[in-house]
């Protein structure tokens, strides 16, 4: 696992100070319940920013979670690009799991072949 040294969210005027890993290949496909499609590595970050958050209690909507989770990434990009490829390296290797599970079915209501 890699950690984050310090990273500091600032939420309804609570300060949260708490490490992250980047979750497992393992970990990632367990989580997809039955999905046939592997998240990217932003969905994979954004996940683990939502669950720290919750962690201490704290609920906030997508909306609000996408745009605190993209700051950060932006943040770390520049600042962690090690933890940036970390997400990136677990994302691809999931996604060959998922394509090699065979194809992706995606069904449609009321569409008809003719």
């Amino acid at each position: 696992y890699y950690y984050i040294k310090v990273f500091e969210v600032k939420l309804m005027r609570v300060t949260i100070i708490d490490p992250f890993t980047v979750p497992n290949v393992n970990e990632v496909i367990n989580f997809q319940n039955g999905s046939t499609v592997s998240p990217n590595c932003f969905i994979l970050f954004r996940r683990e920013v939502q669950t720290r958050i919750s962690d201490k209690g704290l609920r906030i909507g997508r909306t609000t979670l996408s745009k605190l989770s993209s700051a950060i990434w932006k943040d770390l990009r520049d600042n962690e690009p090690n933890l940036v490829n970390s997400f990136k390296t677990v994302a691809n290797n999931a996604k060959r799991i998922f394509c090699g599970r065979g194809l992706r079915f995606r069904h449609v209501r009321g569409s008809r072949i003719r």
